[in-house]
């Protein structure tokens, strides 16, 4: 069969399926009725043949509802274009050995005609068989002919029924699964579907809207939508990616719409199929992503940024931003990305280069460099990458985000310039304070020592009273030598706090029995509560005791009647860590709160008239908070004027283990128990003569160096020798290095640790660290009680 002829066929057989098996009809038997009379025949047949078989639309004569095709005398006449007549079946040379011809019934002529439809497909014939031959004849041709019409008509009208049944069928089912939103309306714009989509869509899930008016369920549509409605209805088909519509309450939806025309069987258009896609919130997801997109672009405007993307696997670059305006000369985009640092400052290339071959396998990175414009300018700009990864986790690329940073990076290195500055005048201001602190210290030993070694003479009271005077100046003149060394300290971050265990009920004792007779002195009270706290604390006791007493000093000063309590409690903070509250309160002249403001600053006193009236240089405060802060507590304060004032401070201390019990209790007598050797080493004679009377107070036997070299000459001569007073800042050689060279002696030859003691000018705590690194066993300094040098020999002494 040819190619052309199997389409033929595959049509013909397609049209079949529509009408095959139908049940049988009236109209149907009518004509196989009256073909049998026409033809004068004993059977007639309206006969649909398919490859295997013939289906007997209506039968007469016979019962048969079907046939194998192989039975079939009818092909001849279904292949024909007019009636086929065989006269006699016994003559005819393909059917004179058919089985009913050679058989009951013995047919012996047969009448046959196509059932051709509209589209020229042949179906089936109307046939009809006698028993006796017959001669052809022209009416009864005539008569099969008009009857094979009227079959055929019916058939088709049958087949078309049955495919709009099945149109309806497959439309309606498509509609209510479709996963849009679908509905069919006819020519009035009446609802005949709507999927589950449409309704859902449009809120109307439970209405009943099928023959109902589309305008009457959605008032709201306009004209524009009604003429749309209408050129369609004509024939037109429309279409809309992105349209809003407005409904009656003000909402709005998003829609992707198509609206066609459909037919019917006949090819008339019966009305319009509506398709929507609600696109709300993907419409507006974009708007928002158009937004952010117009955003990001407006911050990367500001910024002074633009973005890249790089894909290794075609080279591309896509850059997003102004990238003449962030780095001054346009970006050079090639298939080569190392071309691009071309731009770069040539000191900056290495570091770029290594950053970028970092970033292509995987490791993100961030730096600034500087970029060379064409003017010979430098701009600076901040570089961030990031690796793009493949399914596999290969790198592929690498997107980023370059940024002009050049105002930053000037002020910053302004910044640091002033902060070289600062820091350096900071330092220049320390070293100054220590250096006049020293030169001060120095005379200021003279003046406090021999003070103290005339007040130990005999007097008359006019001479004591002098003596105390020089004695009572002397302190206050060494108070605000070290309150301008700790605030000095305090503000160049140098002063460091110590970290040992502390018994705070001792503390505050010693404090008590400090206060309790200068208040008394005032006609004033002074009481403790809190002083019975139990246990030990880790921490700066002489720090504490600085800030207590600073406190204690100003309550007593400011007050001039009623008295002064110093209360102590804590709190729990953490396992092992308490917070001691500290808390001095006073019934003196009080003050505002304008003066509260700046109290704890630097050189700041309530008024003039306070500084006349009461003295002092405003220092105690500033540095009661700097050691406060240091502490990691707080500080603070509050008064009432005329009638008292509250200070307090608080900070964290941790609980320290209680000590084993000593072997042995020192002495607490002022001087040594028998005669000690002492060597004193200082290059000022009247620090060795202030030494030497109060050596001599003490019992001790002295001898004298005059620089660090002279006291390791001594010593190496001498192995007598108990202790050693080393001062630091001497010609030939320093007591550092003085202690250095004994302690090596010492190691080298075995001979036992003499005790040295740093008495000296510089006091600070690190002064005090470096004579421990030097070897020296404890740091006093100038100027000093007797009393304190003596608790200091004893302590070195015993612990050696």
């Amino acid at each position: 069969m040819s190619e052309l002829a199997h389409d033929a066929e595959s049509r013909r057989l397609s049209v079949l399926r529509c009408v095959l098996d139908s049940a049988p009809e009236p109209a149907f038997d009518a004509i196989a009725a009256r073909a049998a009379r026409a033809a004068g025949a004993a059977y007639a047949f309206v006969a649909l043949h398919d490859n295997n078989r013939l289906f007997f639309k209506a039968s007469y004569g016979a019962e048969r509802r079907e046939a194998p095709a192989q039975e079939a005398m009818s092909m001849d006449a279904l292949r024909a274009q007019g009636v086929t007549w065989i006269e006699d079946t016994t003559r005819h040379p393909r059917h004179c050995l058919h089985h009913w011809v050679v058989n009951a019934p013995f047919l012996r002529t047969y009448v046959g005609v196509p059932l051709r439809l509209s589209t020229g497909e042949a179906i089936g014939v109307l046939c009809a068989v006698g028993l006796a031959p017959r001669a052809r004849d022209e009416a009864v041709v005539k008569e099969f002919e008009e009857l094979a019409t009227i079959a055929a008509a019916l058939l088709e009208a049958q087949r078309n029924a049955r495919l709009q049944q099945e149109s309806e069928r497959l439309l309606v089912s498509f509609i209510e699964g479709a996963p849009a939103a679908l509905a069919m309306f006819d020519r009035d714009m009446r609802y005949l579907h709507a999927s589950p989509r449409w309704r859902s869509d449009y809120g109307l899930e439970g209405a009943e809207i099928i023959g109902r008016s589309h305008y009457e369920v959605f008032p709201e549509i306009g004209e524009d939508w009604k003429a749309i409605h209408r050129r369609c209805l004509a024939g037109a088909t429309e279409r809309c990616v992105r349209d809003k519509f407005v409904r009656a309450d003000g909402r709005e939806q998003w829609l992707t719409w198509e609206v066609r025309p459909w037919r019917d069987a006949a090819g008339r258009i019966g009305g319009i199929v509506m398709l929507t896609l609600d696109m709300t919130r993907e419409v507006d997801a974009l708007l928002q992503l158009e937004r952010t997109a117009a955003r990001l672009g407006r911050a990367l405007e500001i910024g002074r940024a633009y973005m890249w993307e790089f894909d290794s696997r075609d080279g591309r670059v896509f850059i997003d931003g102004d990238s003449e305006k962030v780095l001054g000369v346009p970006m050079v985009v090639t298939e080569n990305p190392y071309d691009g640092f071309s731009m770069l400052h040539p000191e900056d290339q290495p570091v770029a280069v290594a950053r970028w071959d970092a970033l292509m396998r995987g490791t993100p990175s961030v730096g600034e460099h500087r970029v060379v414009t064409p003017t010979g300018k430098l701009r600076w700009i901040r570089s961030l990458g990031e690796a793009k990864l493949d399914e596999n986790g290969a790198v592929v690329g690498a997107v980023g985000l370059i940024q002009d940073v050049t105002d930053r990076k000037e002020a910053e290195l302004q910044a640091e310039a002033a902060r070289d500055i600062a820091e350096r005048a900071s330092r220049s201001k320390s070293e100054l304070l220590t250096t006049i602190s020293h030169e001060m210290r120095t005379p200021l030993n003279g003046v406090l020592g021999l003070a103290h070694a005339l007040a130990r003479a005999p007097l008359d009271p006019e001479q004591r009273k002098l003596v105390d005077g020089v004695i009572r100046s002397g302190d206050t003149l060494l108070e605000l030598v070290n309150d301008l060394l700790d605030s000095a300290r305090i503000e160049a971050g140098q002063l460091s706090l110590a970290e040992e265990p502390f018994e705070l009920s001792e503390l505050l004792g010693d404090i008590g029995a400090l206060y309790k007779e200068r208040a008394l002195a005032k006609g004033l009270t002074f009481s403790v509560s809190g002083a019975g706290l139990l246990g030990r604390w880790r921490g700066d006791a002489l720090r504490i005791k600085q800030v207590l007493l600073n406190l204690i000093g100003n309550a007593v000063k400011f007050t001039l009647k009623g008295g002064v309590h110093l209360d102590v409690s804590r709190r729990p903070s953490g396992p092992n860590l308490d917070t001691l509250v500290f808390t001095v309160r006073d019934t003196g002249i009080g003050f505002d709160e304008e003066t509260r403001a700046r109290l704890f600053k630097r050189f700041a006193q309530a008024d003039p008239d306070t500084a006349r009236r009461f003295g002092g240089t405003g220092l105690g405060l500033s540095i009661c908070r700097g050691l406060v802060e240091l502490m990691g507590g707080q500080i603070d304060c509050r008064s009432t004027p005329g009638v008292g004032s509250e200070f307090w401070f608080s900070a964290p201390f941790q609980r320290a283990s209680q000590p084993a019990a000593p072997e042995a209790a020192p002495s607490t007598e002022t001087e040594p128990q028998r005669q000690l050797r002492v060597l004193c080493v200082d290059d000022h004679p009247v620090n060795r003569e202030v030494l030497a009377r109060t050596l001599a107070h003490f019992g001790c036997a002295a001898a004298f160096a005059e620089n660090g070299a002279e006291a390791v000459e001594a010593w190496e001569k001498d192995s007598g020798f108990d202790i050693i007073l080393m001062d630091l800042l001497m010609p030939v050689m320093s007591g550092e290095d003085a202690a250095r060279a004994i302690r090596a002696r010492e190691a080298a030859t075995g001979r036992p640790r003499t005790p040295i003691i740093a008495v000296s000018a510089h006091a600070g705590s690190l002064h005090a660290a470096a004579c421990r690194a030097a070897g020296m066993d404890g740091h006093i300094a100038k100027p000093f009680k007797p009393a304190l040098l003596a608790a200091a020999m004893r302590e070195a002494i015993g612990a050696t």
